[in-house]
């Protein structure tokens, strides 16, 4: 498990990331099948791959505005546009947390280097 604070701004995140079992692996597959109803590529690449993972294996709050809501209650719609001082931390520690579900990263060829 690791513990986050982060404050950006009016929002908080007050976090625990916990390593993936059973349960939040289902709960990972429910939000990733959500994100099929996305049309936008960037929506349904942070949906599928982001969200569905911070929330899958989060627990905890997150305070906007002095308004404080479990971190479960987040939609996607709020996840998205969250400021990226909040969201990328978040999902590092999930990645590091659990690695096995981290996104797969394009990877460049040499020769893809050369022409660039």
């Amino acid at each position: 498990m690791k513990e986050l604070e982060i404050i950006d701004g009016t929002t908080t995140l007050k976090i625990a990331i916990n390593k993936a079992n059973i349960l939040a692996g289902y709960h990972r597959i429910e939000l990733q099948n959500k994100a099929n109803t996305e049309e936008d590529a960037t929506r349904w690449f942070t949906h599928y791959w982001f969200f569905a993972a911070c929330i899958a294996c989060t627990t905890g709050t997150i305070t906007i505005d002095e308004k404080e809501t479990s971190v479960l209650s987040l939609s996607f719609d709020d996840f998205f546009s969250m400021s990226d001082t909040l969201t990328v931390p978040w999902a590092d520690a999930v990645f590091e947390i659990n690695p096995h579900w981290c996104p797969p990263m394009p990877t460049i060829t040499e020769e893809e280097k050369k022409k660039a």
